[in-house]
């Protein structure tokens, strides 16, 4: 699709404020730099934004107020209709993610129109000039930009689809403690969505879920569990569950089940999906390297190139691996 129009907004951080301070907007000329810049970003923009989300229902409908507005603005691209999303963003936004650029760009191809909302961190290397409503100017460092560029969170919605489903990325997200794709700042509070369940996106968010646990929990009940469920997962193969009924299928207990569940984001536990193994299998199986003196690297399948590094010398290898080190366990047997 090419690029029809870009409406830029510098969005303030006003969660909390009495009265909400109008965001300054305009019209981003295909002569400005951050033209070219965000056009860039966007010819990934499929492959980058995988997640697909959907409306949250209003009585029974999908028709709430973001989607509504979606639908106006598409028949009417202008800035005084694109000020509805920046001062919802606005309003969303609290001094921990601070300030940012909200960029509002409509695609359009023979077949189809596409509205895409992208916000990024005003410090990323873009600095406000001549602050005077419709005319400010954006000064942007480059070198700065391109280097945290991939801190953006992005979503689209297309007109073939009523604008009713879409896709989502949250490029800014921590998933340190939890299995969380996209922040509720984005997806929840901002664009009224939710996590649209496939069967790939539902187990892939069961298996890390369940992997994460087993890295991190002190319970050898939790775990002795989770690594025995792991070989029966080809037994329920295409069979519809949810993130909390899947402990109830496999006859886990509690405890498994309430530590699992914390690992997830805040979302609605007891959505439906249907299990795929393949995809289960792809993000919580470990492979294990057992050496002839003894040693076992060990790391999730997925990720085992990437954690250690293996130097072959003649018949003898060498492992190496550098991170921190969180827990040291002792078992009788692997």
């Amino acid at each position: 699709m090419e690029v029809n129009k870009i409406f830029c907004f510098l969005v303030l951080a006003q969660k909390k404020a009495k009265e909400l301070k109008e965001n300054i907007g305009k019209e981003v000329s295909c002569n400005e730099p951050i033209y070219k810049i965000v056009s860039d970003i966007l010819k990934n923009l499929e492959s980058n934004c995988n997640i697909p989300i959907k409306f949250l229902s209003v009585s029974g409908t999908q028709d709430n107020e973001v989607l509504l507005n979606l639908r106006k603005l598409n028949d009417d691209f202008s800035l005084d209709n694109a000020k509805y999303l920046s001062t919802r963003l606005s309003s969303c936004t609290d001094l921990t993610m601070k300030n940012g650029l909200f960029f509002i760009i409509k695609l359009c191809n023979e077949k189809d129109e596409r509205i895409v909302l992208f916000r990024i961190p005003a410090e990323t290397g873009i600095m406000i000039k001549n602050s005077k409503e419709n005319n400010f100017q954006l000064d942007i460092s480059d070198d700065v930009f391109i280097k945290n560029s991939h801190k953006f969170k992005i979503a689209y919605f297309d007109k073939v689809d009523n604008f009713l489903t879409g896709f989502a990325i949250d490029k800014q997200i921590n998933q340190d403690k939890k299995i969380k794709y996209i922040s509720d700042y984005w997806i929840k509070d901002f664009l009224n969505c939710e996590l649209s369940m496939t069967p790939k996106r539902g187990t892939k968010m069961l298996a890390e879920a369940i992997r994460k646990t087993i890295e991190v929990t002190d319970s050898e009940t939790v775990q002795k569990e989770l690594t025995s469920v792991i070989s029966m997962i080809p037994n329920v193969d295409q069979k519809m569950t949810s993130f909390e009924g899947f402990f109830s299928l496999m006859n886990l207990s509690e405890e498994t089940k309430n530590e699992v569940l914390s690992k997830l984001s805040t979302i609605n536990s007891s959505v439906q999906f249907q299990i795929d193994s393949e995809e289960f299998n792809s993000n919580c199986t470990y492979q294990f390297l057992i050496m002839n003196n003894g040693a076992i690297a060990i790391a999730p399948s997925k990720d085992f190139d990437t954690v250690w590094t293996l130097t072959k010398n003649d018949d003898k290898t060498t492992i190496k691996s550098c991170g921190k080190v969180v827990k040291t366990k002792y078992k009788q047997k692997v």
